[in-house]
C-alpha cells in the first residue's frame, strides 16, 4: 500500500469517528418535532451547514453539503487513481445539480448547487449554459452523453457518467423466478495483473 493510500485511509477513519453514529441518529429520530431534530443536528459536526430554524428539506440538503465537503477533503488525501472512485460517488450530486439547473432555466429558484470542486465530471461547463438546448449540447459533449440518445435510466445506472458504465459487468444475477446460469457459461475472468 502506497503512502497516499495510507494517508487517505487514516483521513477516512478520522472522518468516520466524527459521524453521528447509531445512538445519536436514534435520538434525532425520537425528537418531539422536526424543529427539535434540526436544532439538535445543528449542535453536531453538521453544524457548519445545518442551522437552527431550517426546514426539514433545507437541513437534509445541508447534511448532503457537509458530506460532499468531507468527500472533497478526502479526495485531497487520496491518490490520483482513487479520486475516480470518489467522482463516481459524487455523480449523483452532479445529476441533482443538472436537475436544479433545468429548473433554474425554466424560471424557478432551486437551492444553491452542490459544490463538487475537482470531483465534478462536467458541472463547471454545464452550469454556464443559458438554455435547455445548450445544456443538452454540453451534456452530449461530456462523459454523461446525450440524454436523448442514451438515457441514464436505460444504461443500468442512474448516477454514473457514460464513460464509467459502458463496459457491462462480468456476471449479472438472474431475475427473480429464473435459474442462475451455470458457471461454464460465465465469461472468463481477465488475467490478474502482477504487481
Amino acid at each position: 500500500m502506497s503512502a497516499g493510500w495510507v494517508a487517505a485511509s487514516v483521513r477516512a477513519r478520522a472522518m468516520t469517528r466524527r459521524r453521528l453514529g447509531r445512538a445519536a441518529v436514534v435520538r434525532l429520530a425520537a425528537s418531539p418535532s422536526t424543529e427539535a431534530a434540526v436544532s439538535a443536528l445543528a449542535q453536531t459536526t453538521y453544524g457548519h451547514q445545518v442551522r437552527v430554524g431550517q426546514s426539514l428539506s433545507e437541513a437534509q440538503r445541508a447534511v448532503v453539503h457537509a458530506v460532499a465537503w468531507n468527500v472533497r477533503v478526502l479526495a485531497g488525501w487520496t491518490p490520483r487513481e482513487g479520486v475516480g472512485l470518489l467522482r463516481v460517488l459524487m455523480a449523483i450530486l452532479e445529476m441533482a445539480n443538472v436537475q436544479d439547473h433545468l429548473q433554474r432555466l425554466a424560471g424557478a429558484e432551486p437551492p444553491a448547487p452542490f459544490r463538487l470542486g475537482g470531483l465534478a465530471t462536467a458541472w463547471p461547463r454545464l452550469q454556464q449554459t443559458t438554455d435547455r438546448r445548450a445544456l443538452r449540447r454540453a451534456l452530449a459533449a461530456s462523459p454523461w452523453g446525450d440524454p436523448a440518445v442514451r438515457p441514464l435510466e436505460r444504461s443500468g445506472s442512474r448516477c454514473a457518467p457514460r464513460s464509467q458504465i459502458e463496459s457491462p459487468p462480468r456476471y449479472r444475477p438472474p431475475r427473480p423466478g429464473r435459474r442462475a446460469p451455470r458457471p461454464s457459461s460465465w465469461p472468463a475472468r481477465p488475467p490478474s495483473r502482477a504487481r
